[in-house]
């Protein structure tokens, strides 16, 4: 299953991305803006604590996140440190270029928020919803 982690996971999306209205990453490995289908061959990019040269995991290291079911990617950094008691702070795009307004992408971002179990180095053959997290209007996490 890959190293069990305690990680802190937020999310960050075309509406509050650096810059805003982007899909801009600082580090990007498979995709050349912030993107993912959330499979092993197409993970979704992750922004993990640090600056480029000194992340917290290096570009290219994949997670599973068993609350959302998809593998993400180390894509980017700037993302602040997790609270005590968690390893790390993961914060995945969701992308929600197409939501109607800003608070549905919010909402979609609060629905992912908290302290969950994530998996580093995990094997490629876990259960997954192979799209992105907010796509055709609709925030796509599981119940």
């Amino acid at each position: 299953m890959g190293t069990a982690l305690t990680v802190y996971l937020t999310a960050f999306a075309w509406q509050d991305n650096d810059p805003p209205g982007s899909g801009a990453v600082g580090s990007p490995v498979l995709h050349k803006t912030a993107a993912g289908q959330g499979t092993y061959d197409d993970p979704i990019t992750v922004a993990v604590p640090g600056q480029q040269n000194a992340m917290s995991y290096p570009p290219g290291t994949r997670f599973y996140l068993p609350t959302i079911r998809r593998y993400v990617i180390v894509e980017d950094f700037g993302a602040p440190p997790g609270p005590a008691g968690t390893t790390t702070h993961l914060v995945v795009w969701i992308d929600g270029h197409d939501a109607p307004t800003v608070d549905t992408v919010d909402q979609c971002e609060d629905a992912i928020t908290g302290t969950v179990k994530a998996y580093l180095n995990p094997p490629p053959d876990l259960d997954v919803i192979a799209s992105p997290i907010y796509a055709n209007g609709a925030c796509r996490v599981p119940g």
